[in-house]
């Protein structure tokens, strides 16, 4: 077992024993729930409230409340858990019933053998109310700080990436000059494709260095984006290679924000590795919105002979994709990654802000 598991495991006998070893230990008679110590087979009481209370406990805190917390339905899960608790409370009332009804009589008891499972119930539910409580405080408690933890490292390794885009990056006036200056030659020669592709560059470089600096952009500039760099590809492979190329981008939710640049890897990885000079290729790219969902598929032809490189370089950017989601988009986003005998495809599920 590792030193965190077995940390975790001391605090929580901590917080378990003391409680059990004070009533069978102390030699004073108190009342407590619906027994008191000292009398009868009071030890069996305890242990099996004892399995109550862990199990309305842990049950709570990280089945019940966790499950409908993931999905953003807390009134649900907690209304469910409320319910939880009732049913563990009317299982105890009914052991406490049986067992004093066969085994043991408190003192406390006699006169009222005819209410002993009204009053089993309602003390039952006292005594399993603040475990109750306590189980759901957990829950919000480790929930905040979950989330306060990975709003910090997103902070710092948005950070990173910022020190390291500058450090980086050439002076922009310069490229857009020489840019322009490109422009006008090719339509002066009337290279009216080249110049085409330059607006497209220009267009790219300008989304890549100033937009991406916001922590979230429009799905239409992203979307504006990955066009400008299927044109570029289209026009760089010309003709001449048997691709079959199928877009579509036309989202019906185009004022959705999205983080900037996370959809791109996608499409780089499928005109990377799916394209043959020799082969016929494919390549599908479709991206669709319902009402705050963004669901974005790429599907391409594997290049046999960049098989091997697809595994090694690929798994890179979509690890960094990977990690993005889980900072950006925790419990919000879901990427399925499929590679079956000649095509890689991949589809992500975004639920994504107005």
């Amino acid at each position: 077992m590792k030193p965190s598991q077995l940390k975790k495991l001391f605090i929580h006998l901590l917080f378990w024993l003391p409680l059990p070893i004070f009533l069978l230990s102390t030699s004073k008679h108190l009342l407590f729930g619906t027994f008191i110590t000292n009398e009868g087979n009071f030890e069996a009481a305890v242990f099996y409230g004892l399995v109550f209370n862990a199990v309305l406990f842990y049950v709570t805190l990280y089945q019940l409340l966790p499950f409908y917390f993931k999905q953003r339905r807390y009134f649900a899960g907690l209304m469910l858990s409320v319910g939880f608790c009732f049913v563990m409370c009317v299982c105890e009332a009914l052991v406490d019933y049986v067992f004093i009804s066969t085994v043991y009589t408190p003192s406390n008891l006699k006169g009222y053998e005819d209410s002993v499972l009204q009053y089993a119930l309602l003390s039952s539910i006292i005594m399993n109310m603040p475990i109750f409580i306590l189980s759901v405080s957990c829950r919000f408690v480790k929930d905040w700080y979950t989330n306060e933890k990975a709003k910090q490292k997103l902070k710092e390794e948005k950070l990173i990436s910022e020190l390291q885009f500058l450090k980086s990056q050439v002076n922009p006036h310069f490229l857009f000059n020489t840019l322009n200056n490109l422009f006008g030659m090719a339509r002066q020669a009337k290279a009216l494709s080249v110049a085409d592709g330059i607006v497209k560059l220009s267009n790219m470089m300008r989304y890549m260095l100033y937009d991406s600096e916001s922590e979230f952009v429009s799905l239409e500039k992203e979307i504006s984006y990955l066009h400008d760099y299927i044109e570029l590809q289209k026009l760089r492979i010309g003709t001449a290679n048997k691709m079959d190329l199928q877009v579509d981008l036309n989202a019906c939710q185009s004022q959705l924000k999205i983080a900037p640049l996370l959809l791109i890897p996608f499409v780089e990885n499928a005109f990377k590795h799916g394209i043959s000079v020799k082969e016929p290729s494919k390549i599908s790219i479709g991206l669709h919105t319902d009402e705050n969902t963004v669901t974005f598929k790429v599907s391409n032809s594997i290049n046999k002979l960049r098989q091997n490189r697809h595994e090694d370089s690929s798994g890179f950017g979509l690890k960094n994709v990977q990690k993005r989601l889980d900072l950006i988009y925790p419990d919000r986003s879901h990427l399925d990654i499929k590679e079956e005998e000649d095509i890689y495809s991949i589809s992500l599920n975004i639920t994504t802000t107005l």
